[in-house]
């Protein structure tokens, strides 16, 4: 009987040991509980615009201005900006033509928890994201017709007016997903695109050997490019503060969502994003005048 009672004990004991150790020692704060972020938009070339949370009066900007969750940012066919979410270089490079949400932006900062959450509209965007150190931090671009979330990598966006949605993805990878809920359909990585539209899944992953002369995909290329070689965002001598308050638009938008008005950018998108062959070139054109479409443009930018 006593050596029962002796063996059901220290089972007991060993039992809450186990227990205790198998705690963690702290945990991480979940994302809802941490603090909102400013991120720094700094505009490139004149034509851009703020829709701040909350109100219904798109402001043209110029030089830095802070931007957090909320927010909107549109571009104009001549409009470009960097949107800086660290100094650790994680940022979005914005072409014209191109209108963005911010859904979320919070967290402790790059070498800690955050979660960065956008969607683009319509237009084009660059993204360089640092490898996320906590393996519970998220950035995700959202589309109308696909989600992305990365570890650490760079990878440029396109969407057209048709809401045709092109990835190209120059450096890790990017998981791709659709539906809700999402589900992984695939993982692209460096050197592959695919593309995707409302009525149509995921195509099959393609090389970038395989773009031909698609003018979206040869764009998305050369951009991804030209920001891995390098760049200087946050150029501008001026901090933000010193910048005199913006002008604000003559016309109201009907909401503060991504998708209050059928068109982002006075109907400019058409020129850059066009679902035909003609407005497609047009896009191509704008981009090779930031990012070099060709092999003399990148070295010039090198």
């Amino acid at each position: 009987m006593y050596r029962k009672l002796h063996s059901m004990f220290l089972s007991v004991c060993l039992l809450a040991v186990v227990v205790t150790y198998s705690q963690p020692a702290y945990a991480n704060p979940p994302l809802q509980d941490l603090p909102n972020l400013a991120a720094v938009l700094e505009v490139t070339t004149d034509g851009v615009e703020i829709l701040p949370n909350g109100t219904t009066q798109w402001i043209a900007v110029s030089g830095r201005s802070g931007v957090s969750a909320g927010d909107s940012i549109r571009t104009d066919n001549t409009g470009s900006a960097f949107l800086v979410w660290f100094e650790d270089g994680t940022l979005i490079e914005i072409e014209p033509n191109s209108w963005l949400y911010i859904n979320e932006f919070k967290g402790t900062g790059p070498g800690g928890l955050f979660s960065i959450d956008i969607t683009l509209v319509v237009g084009r965007i660059f993204n360089n994201v640092n490898t996320l150190v906590d393996p519970n931090s998220r950035y995700t671009v959202k589309t109308p017709t696909m989600q992305t979330s990365v570890r650490g990598t760079i990878f440029g966006v396109d969407v057209s007016p048709r809401l045709e949605t092109t990835l190209v993805v120059n450096d890790g990878s990017v998981a791709g997903t659709q539906g809700i809920p999402a589900s992984v359909l695939l993982e692209l990585n460096a050197g592959f695109w695919v593309r995707s539209g409302l009525q149509e899944p995921f195509g099959s992953p393609l090389t970038f050997a395989e773009a031909g002369n698609d003018p979206v995909v040869l764009a998305l290329i050369a951009g991804g490019q030209n920001l891995q070689s390098g760049g200087t965002p946050l150029s501008t001598p001026e901090p933000a503060d010193d910048t005199p308050p913006p002008a604000a638009t003559a016309e109201p938008v009907g909401g503060t969502g991504p998708m209050a008005t059928a068109e982002p950018s006075n109907d400019n998108s058409n020129d850059d994003h066009g679902g035909d062959s003609n407005d497609n070139n047009d896009s191509n054109d704008n981009s090779n005048d930031n990012h070099g479409g060709d092999g003399n443009d990148n070295g010039d930018d090198d």
